[in-house]
């Protein structure tokens, strides 16, 4: 009778042998997907194994479908196996959290937080599923020779058809339909138009909009000179043709404050569908804006898309602690004080589309940006040549860069504390744009900026050969390091070698810092002459590898070559010893750079192999053209769709992507998927930058332009922004020339 009953048909089979099946292809096809998908291949031996286990699981939902015995003792053995791996996991990735948070600090502490979240997901993966298994074969153990009772898959089949209920409801709660967009041939005719009623000029005939098909909430125009509104008139209620109309009339009327002698704005937003915003009493109204693109009403007033972003009222809380780079939200307190209204009233939500009329050209709207050019090479040029004229105009006298600027209110700040390695990694780029372009305005700017570092460079570091830069009392790799690279490439680009003595001796400190398997150490006490042992900080190695392979190249010293490429052996294997490191990369920017300016005195082919793999993780990272109603996202780097991405990730990752596309090159190894990596990342850079057209919002549009700014909802300016989007932009060009000279 028992062996009966361990063949028993399909027909008879008890239904949570049935969900028991389901659960392990479930987690087959889980497992399958993580481990060739998700998780990069640096661990080859784990992701096999994982696989292996992938398949047993997909072995045991056969059998359990047939009602095998074999099945049962399989998933059994198997549930246990993942329980005793959810265990081993969790605890490592806890324990690469602690690690990461004491070694990096700040960043240190969000990848910690990282570590956490993945933790969990981990368990539930690991844990909770292969759980709920063994207590449905326990129950079926128990209870198959009376039959069983509970009707668990129609009440899971209950639960998830709610689930998608509420989901759904929630989409269409929130979603808003993007009406028929405008033509371009009717922007333009309201364009004209209106800038015709505002000038005085010969009336333009605007009966077409009678017989399109246009619905509209309401009609917005704003009259925007130098980044002041001078005038905004709001049509309502009516047909679109007749908002036209009374809108043209109010123009005619005219603007008192604007001067039509000087480059002008008009801004046109139709209102459309509006819906209410759900838990707009609490931080949850963060998640219901659109960041830039809707609209928000209260019975009183309106706030466009335009009153927020010229606020600046977007990413006002970290989502990790201590981290402003990861931000989301909206100040809500402003939110509610503009619009005249207490927080018990309700909200409303609207769909905007937006467009401009500028220097007889209509031009769409999206997120206060414009379309901008396509990346190709003399557009690469184009836009590298005006970031470095706007790094020249952040050059002050005494040879220090603004590190802020805030184009809604024209004013320029150094920060509260000057970051001696933006510094040096702003006098790097100059130095690039230099040797590229051979336009000498970028040759004296980073002179100038090189003499302010070498004020700071202290002589006798620990040795009578070894220098380091000294500011405000304190000494770090990174300052030193940037501040060779910044000499090196300035020597080796100009042929000028005043500050040949200096950089020799930054390069000597460097070595005296380096740790026996190839790290170095961060810290120096100037005081005491100690080296720190202890403080740790992210790219501090990374550029010191960098430095190390300039010196070389510059001096020829193999010296310097054999450091670097212990440097170089240890970023790439050793430094990813911990647990959470055989999954996943870090900050390995300047690392690829290293490798490829190494080349061809270091030909090693690992270097490249995990160049290529960061190449490969990164690319899960970029936002692809479809699946994304944030289209203006695609090229960009990031999570999900609740954050807008800031320009420094595609910036920084886009140089280390050139340099790993150059050195597959050397290799003889090309690799297309990295090349579209670059095209789309410049791309998006390209479209962002600060032009004519897209900066209407700006009180001086022309000390912003050719800047970049942490994202389209958030103004700020930083010159290590626009340092490291210049030199990106510089070295994609290379990619249609070869290696840079």
């Amino acid at each position: 009778m028992s062996a009966y009953r361990a063949r028993m048909s399909t027909t008879q089979m008890p239904k949570v042998l049935r969900i028991a099946s389901g659960i392990s292809a479930l987690l087959a096809l889980l497992l399958s997907v993580t481990f060739i998908w998700l998780v990069p291949w640096k661990s080859q031996g784990i992701n096999i194994a994982s696989l292996m286990i992938a398949f047993a699981y997909a072995l045991s939902a056969l059998s359990l479908w047939r009602g095998s015995r074999f099945g049962v003792l399989l998933t059994t053995y198997l549930s246990m196996l993942l329980l005793l791996c959810c265990f081993v996991v969790v605890a490592a990735l806890v324990s690469s959290a602690f690690y990461l948070q004491g070694i990096y600090g700040d960043f240190g502490y969000g990848a910690a937080i990282v570590a956490f979240m993945v933790s969990l997901i981990i368990f539930q993966l690991l844990g909770l599923i292969p759980l709920l298994q063994l207590c449905l074969l326990r129950t079926q153990a128990v209870r198959s020779h009376f039959g069983l009772k509970i009707p668990i898959k129609r009440l899971g089949i209950g639960l998830i058809s709610v689930l998608i209920v509420c989901l759904l409801a929630v989409v269409y709660g929130t979603h808003l339909n993007r009406d028929v967009q405008l033509s371009y041939r009717l922007r333009t005719l309201c364009g004209k138009a209106l800038y015709a009623s505002l000038v005085h000029d010969e009336p333009v005939d605007i009966r077409a909009l009678k017989y399109a098909d246009i619905s509209s909430h309401a009609f917005v125009v704003s009259v925007w000179q130098h980044g002041k509104l001078l005038a905004r008139h709001v049509e309502t209620k009516k047909s679109f043709y007749e908002m036209m109309r009374a809108i043209q009339n109010k123009l005619y009327a005219g603007v008192p404050a604007l001067d039509v002698e000087r480059p002008f704005t008009l801004k046109m937003d139709r209102i459309g569908q509006t819906k209410a915003v759900w838990f707009a009493t609490t931080p949850l109204l963060s998640l219901s804006v659109r960041p830039g693109i809707d609209a928000l009403l209260s019975e009183q007033r309106m706030l466009l898309p335009d009153d927020m972003l010229k606020a600046g009222v977007f990413g006002s809380a970290p989502l990790i602690p201590k981290i402003r780079e990861v931000r989301l939200g909206i100040n809500r307190q402003w939110v509610y004080e503009q619009l005249g209204t207490s927080q018990e009233h309700p909200l409303l939500r609207a769909a905007v589309e937006s467009f401009l009329f500028a220097q007889g050209r209509t031009r769409g709207v999206y997120r206060g940006n414009t379309k901008g050019p396509v990346s190709g090479k003399e557009n690469l040029r184009k836009a590298a040549i005006a970031g470095g004229d706007f790094m020249l105009r952040q050059l002050r006298l005494d040879g220090r860069f603004n590190y802020v600027y805030l184009p809604m209110k024209d004013q320029a700040h150094q920060g509260a504390v000057y970051s001696v390695p933006r510094h040096a990694g702003s006098a790097y780029s100059l130095a690039q744009l230099w040797g590229q372009t051979k336009l000498q305005r970028f040759r004296v700017g980073a002179q100038r900026a090189m003499f302010w570092l070498s004020k700071h460079v202290r002589r006798r570091c620990g040795s009578p050969q070894a220098a380091c830069v000294v500011f405000q009392g304190e000494v770090t790799l990174g300052s030193s390091a940037l501040s060779a690279i910044a000499g090196l490439e300035y020597q080796r680009k100009t042929s000028d070698t005043r500050f040949a003595e200096q950089n020799r001796a930054l390069l000597n400190f460097l070595l005296a810092m380096q740790q026996d398997n190839g790290d170095f150490f961060h810290g120096y006490d100037p005081h005491r002459k100690q080296i720190d042992r202890q403080s740790k900080k992210m790219f501090y190695s990374e550029e010191a590898a960098l430095a190390l392979v300039l010196g070389y190249k510059v001096f020829g010293d193999k010296l310097f070559l054999s450091a670097a490429e212990k440097a170089l052996d240890f970023l790439t294997t050793e430094k990813y010893s911990f647990f959470l490191g055989w999954f996943v990369y870090g900050a390995d920017h300047w690392t690829c750079i290293a490798a490829e300016e190494a080349y061809p005195a270091l030909q090693e082919q690992h270097y490249l192999d995990f160049c290529e793999g960061y190449a490969d993780f990164l690319s899960r990272l970029q936002y692809a053209k479809q699946g994304w109603d944030n289209r203006d996202f695609y090229g960009h780097y990031g999570v999900g769709a609740l954050m807008v991405p800031q320009a420094g990730a595609a910036a920084g990752f886009t140089e280390a992507m050139v340099s790993t596309y150059l050195l597959g090159r050397y290799h003889g190894r090309v690799n297309e998927e990295v090349e579209k990596q670059v095209q789309a990342a410049t791309d998006a850079l390209i479209r962002e930058q600060v032009r004519a057209d897209n900066s209407y919002l700006f009180q001086n549009p022309e000390a912003a332009r050719g800047g970049f700014r942490r994202s389209l909802v958030e103004p700020e300016m930083r010159i290590d922004f626009t340092q490291h989007a210049t030199s990106a932009l510089l070295r994609a060009s290379l990619m249609h020339e070869g290696k840079e000279g």
